[in-house]
């Protein structure tokens, strides 16, 4: 994962899908979907409607929407996309950090 130059703190990766390849994303951990090129297919649970998105065309993810199925659309070119995380707000190094700078908070560190 890389860290995005435009916005601090994002995390990314690039992933190519065939049409043949599926792919789960949780919108717990992905932010937006980005379609670098080729076209990707996205399906989410309880829509009617799939989306087909291209080159340029972006999609930005609730953190409680439905799990997306995302895959390549045109037969024989992969879909290559950028799938962009959510940075965690309190990661565990974090909550650790806080606990040992309160005073007798350390036995409860691990909960």
């Amino acid at each position: 994962m890389t860290e995005h130059p435009d916005l601090p703190g994002s995390l990314f990766c690039r992933l190519q899908l065939s049409p043949e390849q599926l792919a789960r994303l949780s919108p717990r951990r992905v932010a937006a979907l980005n379609v670098e090129d080729g076209r990707a297919w996205i399906t989410r649970q309880g829509e009617a409607a799939d989306l087909i998105l291209g080159p340029g065309q972006h999609l930005t993810i609730a953190a409680d929407s439905a799990p997306l199925l995302v895959s390549g659309f045109d037969s024989g070119r992969a879909a290559a996309l950028r799938v962009e995380f959510r940075v965690p707000t309190a990661d565990w190094r974090l909550r650790l950090a806080r606990r040992l700078l309160v005073p007798g908070s350390l036995a409860g560190a691990w909960q």
